[in-house]
């Protein structure tokens, strides 16, 4: 037979999203046989790799996005991410948290710029993954998106999110659905108040 001997020395690690439990019975024995090291999301590490000091739990963005500076665009971002895990965490649990690679190709040189980016990560990252998440749940959906369970509205400006109605042909076996909005086709002032809201 083949003797095969490993190095004292050799160490494992291995990535396992608590999430992601499609094969139960492996999952479980995986846990049993390795120690479990839970590695959160870490906003000051956003922070860093944006080169902007840490942002607090309690920041809230300046009212007008036109005034804002570069580093509080990058603020937004971090404290953006911060605000949907809290609500995740709230609706899921925090196995479900939103990790800070999420957001770590936004970036720029001017407000706009870096609006524009967390814009586009916001929607590919986080909503396509919030949306994988809450598959068929838009009600849960809602809520991580900081919306209220409102029914139909009068829409005068940007929104992030609509409910809609289902048509009168279907709205026997239809619920009503969220539809999510691209923050990608909006102006980067827009989308940086659709944004500021989440926080």
């Amino acid at each position: 037979g083949l003797d095969l001997r490993l190095p004292a020395a050799l160490k494992i690690v291995a990535a396992l999203n608590s999430s992601d439990r499609s094969v139960a019975p492996l999952d479980a024995a995986l846990r049993r046989r390795f120690g479990i090291i839970s590695v959160e999301p870490d906003y000051d590490v956003l922070a860093e790799h944006f080169g902007i000091p840490s942002v607090p739990a309690t920041f809230a963005a300046p009212a007008d996005p036109s005034t804002w500076t570069s580093e509080q665009a990058l603020q937004v971002s971090v404290a953006v991410l911060r605000g949907v895990n809290r609500r995740l965490s709230a609706v899921l649990g925090d196995d479900f948290l939103l990790g800070h690679a999420s957001l770590w190709n936004v970036g720029g040189t001017t407000p706009g710029q870096i609006i524009e980016a967390l814009s586009f990560a916001f929607d590919e990252q986080i909503v396509g993954t919030l949306k994988l998440t809450f598959a068929d749940q838009d009600d849960q959906l809602a809520a991580v998106l900081g919306l209220g369970a409102g029914g139909t509205a009068t829409v005068t400006g940007p929104v992030l999110a609509l409910w809609e109605q289902p048509e009168a042909a279907v709205a026997a076996v239809a619920e009503r659905r969220l539809r999510v909005a691209r923050l990608g086709g909006t102006s980067w002032t827009e989308a940086a108040g659709l944004l500021a809201a989440l926080i």
